[in-house]
């Protein structure tokens, strides 16, 4: 039962903070954030020890933009990160969630294995 373990999402976070960059994959992030480590390892790249150190890199590097002090705030944050402000498919793809006309949110709602994180965003 990993119920109880407060997962972190580099990629959320990424995209939260990130928003404007091509691309929110690990290697491109490292490199937007700490360019001489991705450019001396990136050879490395999807070697399972050195993706561990890539990720805390990044999360490092987002922590410090962020203000990120402690594994609490770095949890929450992570958490609200995942909460989708856009709707990324059908035929309101790309529009902002909160703008979605009530129908189709209430359409959404009642699909069945909606994503958690959507289902908040389409509930608040």
């Amino acid at each position: 039962d990993l119920s109880n373990i407060k997962r972190i999402c580099t990629l959320a976070l990424s995209r939260k903070y990130y928003p404007d960059t091509d691309s929110h994959s690990l290697l491109a992030m490292l490199y937007l954030l700490d360019y001489q480590t991705a450019r001396s390892l990136a050879s490395k790249a999807h070697d399972a020890m050195y993706d561990v150190h890539f990720t805390y890199c990044v999360l490092d590097k987002i922590c410090g933009h962020v203000g990120i002090t402690t594994l609490e705030q770095l949890y929450e944050l992570s958490e609200q990160a995942r909460v989708p402000e856009f709707i990324s498919f059908g035929k309101h793809k790309g529009m902002a969630i909160k703008d979605l006309p009530s129908d189709y949110v209430n359409w959404l709602l009642r699909q069945p294995d909606m994503d958690l994180y959507l289902r908040k965003a389409l509930e608040q």
